[in-house]
């Protein structure tokens, strides 16, 4: 009878290697929506802060279930991580997603690991978006920024103009 040898050590470089493959492509996905995710993160504390029960999953941070995402929506996972790595919640389990576009996939069910990190993180989200809407130069620099995303031929061809 032939046995076959199962090492565990290659299979923990193989998990670390797809681990910081992950966390790679959160980064890439969440590089230009910061804004986002910063949004992402006020709903997702909200709705936590004010669950009866105490956990909530993404999707009960999410305003349309139905309404799929633009982008595809690949930056969502940097929504909870964020929050999950500065300590503030910690995964209870899984239930299933609500989203059409999900198609029923899994999902993690978060609870508050401190509450008072939760309220003051959430407090300033709150500030910070507030004060990017009341600077008209940073609306100008994000729609900028935009520009130069989705159509950086006609920025360059703007910029060469005389004023």
């Amino acid at each position: 009878m032939i046995q076959k040898r199962f090492d565990f050590f290659i299979m923990d470089d193989l998990q670390q290697q797809a681990e910081a493959m992950k966390l790679r492509g959160m980064e890439s996905g969440a590089r230009h929506n910061a804004v986002t995710i910063a949004a992402g993160q006020v709903a997702f504390l909200q709705a936590l802060l004010s669950s009866p029960c105490g956990y909530c999953s993404i999707d009960d941070a999410t305003a349309d279930l139905a309404e799929p995402f633009r982008d595809g929506g690949k930056w969502r996972g940097t929504v909870v991580r964020g929050l999950a790595v500065a300590g503030i919640i910690e995964p209870i389990g899984a239930t299933v997603s609500m989203r059409p576009s999900r198609h029923r996939g899994l999902l993690n069910c978060w609870r508050l690991k401190d509450s008072d990190k939760a309220k003051r993180r959430l407090a300033r989200l709150l500030e910070r978006s507030s004060g990017a809407i009341e600077n008209p130069q940073a609306a100008a620099t994000a729609a900028g920024d935009e520009m130069a995303i989705t159509q950086p031929e006609q920025l360059r061809n703007s910029s060469n103009a005389t004023i």
